[in-house]
């Protein structure tokens, strides 16, 4: 049962934080870009 309910949860951590470093990259690359 813990393992069970571990994986998908670190499954969802690593989707968030791609999401979301992705997401920093390209804001801070445009920022750079106009600045």
């Amino acid at each position: 049962m813990q393992g069970y309910g571990f994986a998908p949860a670190l499954v969802y951590i690593s989707a968030v934080a791609l999401i979301g470093a992705l997401s920093y990259i390209l804001l801070v690359g445009d920022v750079k870009r106009v600045g």
